[in-house]
């Protein structure tokens, strides 16, 4: 059974950090947020967001906002993380039990792997893909098609466990099933979802899909 997480709003909590540092790049660049800066904002990639904060697509505005985010949340902000409820024993207990995982987040490469390897978690995981690190995709659906491809994954044995709305349409347009957790950034039930309410819930789920699909 192959099970591919996002990761921002599913298993970690990042937005203290991210918030730090989106705050102390506006103010190093001196630049004003047009909107509110609040954790309702965590989730989409780095560029979008910086956009919609700026009020503007000029690339020369963005890169400088951008420059200055990486170097603060890269080499601090990151520490920030924190974990929501029991998912570090779900994923060990996935782990020891034999599953195939997989993380597709809309986060960087950089502090993807630093975050990992910050919890330990480094070894859990077959493969960890990353919107700015895959040319081959532009948005979640096309990155989670890669990771399909690149592992040569069955979608009949695969699920994709999220968070948000795109994070649904991204299973739903690779054929995926998708549960989604409630403790997210974008919690929102459409009729026929499934989701989950803990991450004991959520280990419970994937044990019996598991054993569902080897039946």
């Amino acid at each position: 059974m192959n099970i591919i997480f996002d990761l921002d709003g599913t298993l970690i909590d990042s937005s203290k950090g991210i918030l730090q540092a989106v705050e102390m790049a506006f103010k190093y660049c001196k630049i004003e947020m047009q909107i509110p800066l609040n954790d309702e904002l965590v989730g989409p990639p780095l560029t979008q967001l910086l956009i919609m904060l700026s009020g503007t697509e000029n690339e020369t505005v963005i890169a400088q906002l951008a420059d200055e985010f990486k170097r603060s949340y890269d080499t601090e902000g990151y520490k920030e993380t924190t974990i929501f409820d029991d998912i570090e024993f779900m994923l060990s207990e996935l782990y020891q039990r034999g599953f195939k995982l997989f993380i597709a987040t809309n986060k960087r490469k950089i502090p993807t792997e630093k975050i990992l390897a910050f919890f330990g978690w480094s070894d859990f995981f077959e493969g960890v893909y990353a919107l700015d690190a895959c040319e081959q995709a532009i948005n979640k659906s096309e990155l989670i098609s890669y990771v399909l491809k690149e592992h040569q994954l069955d979608t009949y044995s695969s699920i994709y466990v999220g968070d948000t709305i795109p994070d649904r349409l991204a299973a739903t347009v690779n054929g995926l099933e998708f549960v989604m957790v409630s403790w997210g950034y974008e919690f929102k039930v459409d009729e026929g979802d499934h989701y989950v309410d803990s991450a004991s819930q959520l280990l419970a789920y994937l044990n019996q899909a598991k054993s569902s699909a080897l039946t």
